[in-house]
Parts: structure tokens; sequence; C-alpha cells
């Protein structure tokens, strides 16, 4: 009997996420290892992939600088919020990657030819 009524509970969550759309918190932690200012969006899509994309937070980072940008709270669908790391001048398109519901870490490094490079890390 107990296990019945689980069964109807977890449906009737799975139904209600499904028809209003669950929600999830979306944030970044990040570190500057360059020599210069790194400009860090972090973007929200209302329905997921496919959407126009909406500024929901912004930083800049200075030499050596960490910050933690969001909480931003946003639909747990695929591509719903994204992060973009940037530096001026940049001779190439701007770091840019999809974010997992919680709070995921980077850390951007120089390379010799002056790109800058950005690794997700554990």
């Amino acid at each position: 009997m107990n296990a019945r009524r689980f069964h109807s509970g977890l449906l009737a969550l799975t139904l209600a996420c499904g028809l209003a759309g669950c929600q999830a918190d979306y944030a970044a932690d990040i570190t500057n290892r360059t020599s210069q200012p790194v400009f860090v969006q972090m973007a929200t899509r209302a329905h997921g992939l496919g959407e126009k994309p909406v500024i929901a937070a912004n930083k800049r980072l200075g030499p050596g600088d960490r910050v933690f940008i969001g909480p931003v709270r946003a639909s747990d669908r695929a591509g719903s919020v994204f992060l973009s790391i940037d530096s001026l001048p940049n001779n190439v398109q701007p770091y840019s990657t999809d974010l997992l519901p919680g709070v995921t870490f980077f850390e951007t490094m120089q390379g010799d030819d002056g790109v800058v490079r950005v690794q997700i890390k554990p």
C-alpha cells in the first residue's frame, strides 16, 4: 500500500513538473588567471534551446580575481542557461557553454598566442 502511494506521488510530481515547468538554480565560480580583464555574462532562455537569450547577470574580473556569478533561476531544460567569457581585444569567438543546474567552476588562462582559454574545474 505504501509503495502504491509513493509511486502515485512520484507520478503526480513528474506530471506537475512537466506541465508547470520545473525550475533550477544556476551559478558559476570563475577564477581569472590571465594578465588582462575578462568579462562574464550569464544568459537565460525561457524554454531552452531555440529561444532568444536574455542577459541575467554579468561581471568583470581583473587579473587574479575570483568571482561568483548567479544564482539565476531558470527552467531545468537543457540549454536554458549559458555562460559566455570574453576579453578585449579578442580575435576569436568568446568562450560559451551551457550550464548544468548547480554551481560550475571555471578557470581562465592565457595561451602564448594571447587567446584566453577556459577550463572547467572538477
